[in-house]
């Protein structure tokens, strides 16, 4: 009640206690009566809602909304549309009257765009040009009740609560959902309904309902994974849109212990993978290394120095494998509770064992929230400006050496505090395991055979020379010693066998070790017959396993056409796993059904994957999924 006090928060209107029922009651039957008719129209006609929605061109879909709604906002990002009018109506008061009136502010205007702020994601532009999300829209009003929206609804409305830009009606009465704002959810959630109501009827219009085969397979196969994204190359192509950003249309968030897990092991799979890759592939390497010396960084500082941050974004790689290891080993501790106890009663107050859990699960996340903030501010620039030097690090670096021994004396204290009650045993074998790739047997025993290969290509090139000159005739003669016949001589070309390279031991100046024996990982359950692909699908397939080509080496892939071989393989894609994080799963149909969840960045912000980024994806694969160059054949998808 004491933000009441300023005058952009007061109330507007006093209701009495049966105007005050009278409108939530209005509310609520448009709420329980409206899903109902959109669900038996979806459950009867939800092939020909969809097929006549999007058979209608983007003028066609625009009138179709303006006429069930004539006060639609008529652009996409209602609230950047509003601050830059707002900026530039702010700029014209104070050019004409050299101040702005108190009573100008955010809130009192966004009160003429009241639907806006209960609704931002209806807009004319927006639904008129992506019809699958009207679609979408649609599928997850009925699929999902109004209690499940109402906490994603309730999220919102926080800003406007804050600002002061709905109007609000006073009574001494309060309905019991989600604090202050429970009427502004009912009256959100009833517009929505009643908007979609309309739009239906406007489409089924102009059908009729006898010569309608009641048939929904296509409506629902359409959202069964979540709302697919638009793209000019391949239409709507089998990558789904992100729930964040699409998140009115696709399902309401909830809390699911299952799904945090899952995104917790899989962005940890994918860090590890990452710390394994900086550590065993020198291009992959030199990659990102080049990426933290973008900008003016390499021309600012000393090699030193170069190496120094270089190496400290390799820390701050290993610190984002911990977190979400972390993050992880939380997860079960709560799973467990859920499986042996009853205590997610929405009328009882939670257990206090799991609520203990899940507010340092909360804290935890929390923490890790912060500390990346922290970390994204010091790279978001890109870094230091063209005057700045090294001389104040240069400095700080010299005090590190100027520690008397007084304060040295005061380590072995702290090396037997880590003993004592730090790091176990298991963690930092663990660790040194993530950290130590470039040393494993496996990996040392790869690069000997690999350099065995080299130097056994390069001795075979020398004895196919050496062989080649053998076969030189020496001049011994100079000059004519009798008289010849003046004709042409005949050219003839000397034929050479190939050299076979596997008897080439024998002659090579060096011993191929044959008794290497590679630390091998058990074998991964790869399907004995061959996964037919389309002839693009297979070439990018065969990208990721590259040969020492260099056109192949340099070749690079667009997003869109990974996702579809991606799909060709059995594997689904989906994005909310957060940020440019895209998980594929395998699907029913896949060879690799049943197995582990692989995660890939998308790139930003040409979508376009580099031929580096192509051979660590294959690197990724083959260790998850057992693939390799002759996983996948020419042919037509079964």
């Amino acid at each position: 009640m004491g933000s009441q006090i300023k005058k952009i928060f007061t109330y507007s209107f006093a209701l009495s206690d049966f105007e005050a029922r009278q409108k939530s009651e209005e509310f609520v039957r448009s709420i329980d009566e409206n899903p109902a008719y959109l669900k038996e129209q979806c459950n009867d006609n939800g092939n020909a809602i969809m097929k006549k929605w999007k058979k209608k061109s983007r003028e066609k879909r625009e009138g179709l909304l303006r006429s069930v709604d004539p006060d639609l906002y008529p652009h996409q990002w209602f609230y950047a549309h509003f601050n830059q009018s707002f900026l530039d109506s702010m700029i014209k008061k104070l050019s004409i009257n050299g101040e702005i009136d108190t009573d100008f502010t955010q809130g009192k205007q966004l009160r003429k765009h009241r639907k806006s702020c209960l609704l931002p994601y209806l807009n004319v532009e927006g639904l008129s040009k992506n019809p699958m999300r009207l679609l979408g829209l649609l599928y997850n009003c009925t699929k999902y009740s109004p209690e499940q929206w109402a906490p994603f609804d309730n999220s919102l409305l926080e800003k406007h609560w804050a600002i002061g830009s709905l109007a609000l009606d006073y009574n001494s009465h309060s309905i019991i959902m989600y604090g202050p704002r429970a009427i502004l959810i009912l009256e959100a959630q009833a517009h929505l309904l009643t908007f979609l109501r309309s739009v239906v009827e406007q489409i089924l219009c102009s059908s009729n309902a006898s010569l309608v085969n009641k048939q929904t397979t296509m409506f629902d196969e359409a959202f069964q994974h979540g709302l697919k994204r638009s793209s000019g190359t391949f239409g709507y192509t089998l990558e789904l849109a992100s729930s964040y950003l699409n998140q009115p249309f696709s399902a309401p968030p909830s809390f699911d212990i299952d799904t945090l897990s899952d995104i917790a092991r899989t962005r940890q799979a994918l860090q590890g993978d990452h710390l394994w890759l900086l550590q065993t592939d020198p291009l992959y390497a030199r990659r990102y290394i080049n990426l933290e010396m973008t900008s003016n960084l390499e021309e600012n500082s000393k090699p030193y120095h170069q190496f120094f941050l270089g190496g400290n974004s390799f820390i701050q790689y290993s610190i984002m494998f911990w977190s979400w290891g972390w993050i992880f080993d939380e997860t079960p501790k709560l799973k467990g509770l859920l499986t042996s106890h009853e205590i997610l009663d929405s009328v009882k107050p939670l257990w206090k064992v799991y609520d203990e859990l899940l507010g340092a699960l909360e804290a935890l996340l929390l923490n890790q929230l912060q500390r990346r903030l922290q970390y994204l501010g010091s790279i978001l620039p890109m870094r230091l400006r063209d005057t700045f030097k090294f001389s104040t690090f240069q400095r700080l670096e010299s005090m590190a050496f100027c520690h008397t021994r007084r304060d040295l004396k005061l380590f072995p204290d702290f090396a037997k505090d880590r003993l004592d009650f730090w790091f176990e045993q298991e963690d930092i074998d663990c660790d040194l395991a993530t950290l130590s790739a470039d040393s494993n047997p496996e990996h040392t025993s790869s690069i000997e055979i690999r350099n065995n290969e080299l130097l056994a290509e390069i001795a075979a090139r020398k004895a196919k020379k050496a062989a080649l000159l053998e076969q030189v005739v020496v001049q011994e003669h100079w000059g004519h010693q009798q008289q010849e016949n003046c004709q042409i001589p005949v050219r003839a070309k000397v034929k050479t066998r190939k050299l076979n390279i596997e008897n080439v031991d024998t002659e090579l100046p060096f011993k191929i070790s044959e008794n290497s024996d590679p630390i091998v990982r058990p074998p991964l359950e790869v399907p004995t017959t061959k996964v037919s692909v389309s002839k693009n699908s297979y070439a990018i397939f065969q990208t990721m396993f590259p040969t020492r080509n260099f056109e192949e080496r340099t070749k690079t892939v667009p997003w869109d056409s990974l996702v579809n071989g991606m799909a060709e393989a059995g594997f689904i894609e989906r994005h909310d796993v957060g940020g440019s994080a895209v998980q594929f799963e395998p699907d029913t149909s896949s060879p690799w059904v049943g197995q582990d969840k692989i995660v890939f960045h998308k790139p930003h912000s040409e979508r376009v994957v580099d031929a580096i980024m192509l051979g660590a994806m294959g690197k990724r694969m083959e260790k998850w999924f057992g693939w390799s160059d002759e996983t996948f054949e020419v042919g037509k998808k079964q």
